[in-house]
């Protein structure tokens, strides 16, 4: 309600995931931020038991719906979606492979922890053609090397990879 009068903003009832087709939704109440296809996650947030509610929604690669809407380059991809980052961007692979991503912005946190999920998975498939920053209060820091202290599951962590080489705009 809040976006849709603007034109330049077009709504997509979805989450991005590694695959096109359903999931599950779970939710605490109805309208409440968090929400999340793990059910443990409002658990681990201490906003509810298993998700007290739910309800079936469509999933789509990121890859599937930048084609289908004609997204060539994307400068920032933002994951904040209660640790389901990782399968977003397995379903960007063909984005990330191509250069078509400037920037990825991931949070993790206790959300994460159901699905496995750390920040060494991302570093791992994405050091090589991306810097990455920790975000805080003041600015970016730096981080040049994966180091275990840097996992921080008990208050959400935000990291920024920067893609060495700009996206090809050709």
């Amino acid at each position: 309600a809040r976006f849709g009068a603007d034109r330049r903003v077009h709504l997509h009832q979805m989450a991005a995931s590694e695959a096109t087709g359903e999931a599950r939704l779970h939710f605490p109440w109805a309208g409440a931020g968090g929400a999340s296809l793990s059910p443990e996650t409002s658990v681990i947030q201490g906003t509810s038991a298993h998700g007290a509610e739910s309800e079936v929604i469509a999933t789509t690669t990121l890859d599937a719906f930048a084609g289908a809407v004609g997204v060539e380059d994307i400068d920032l991809l933002k994951l904040d979606i209660e640790g389901h980052e990782w399968k977003a961007l397995t379903g960007a692979a063909g984005l990330v492979a191509a250069g078509r991503i400037g920037a990825i912005q991931i949070e993790i946190g206790a959300a994460a922890l159901p699905a496995g999920i750390s920040l060494y998975r991302f570093w791992h498939h994405l050091h090589e053609a991306f810097d990455c920053a920790l975000v805080m209060t003041h600015g970016l820091r730096r981080i040049d090397a994966y180091l275990p202290d840097l996992e921080c599951f008990y208050a959400a962590s935000t990291f920024v990879f920067f893609r060495r080489t700009p996206p090809s705009r050709a």
